[in-house]
């Protein structure tokens, strides 16, 4: 058993089918407000590069 973040799962139905058990993908809300999610602020990154973005990580 897993869990799925919303908006995981609302990427998953509304705009492109992946697999929900994949831990390397994770799903970026650009939403103004977090809660609020517009689906079109939804995109779909494998792990590395959203921890890269979000600490700045040089290679």
């Amino acid at each position: 058993m897993f869990r799925v973040v919303i908006s995981k799962l609302l990427y998953c139905c509304f705009v492109e089918k992946f697999d929900l058990s994949d831990r390397n993908l994770m799903v970026v809300n650009e939403s103004d407000s977090l809660w609020d999610i517009d689906i079109s602020k939804l995109s779909l990154h494998p792990a590395n590069y959203v921890l890269k973005e979000k600490y700045k990580i040089e290679d």
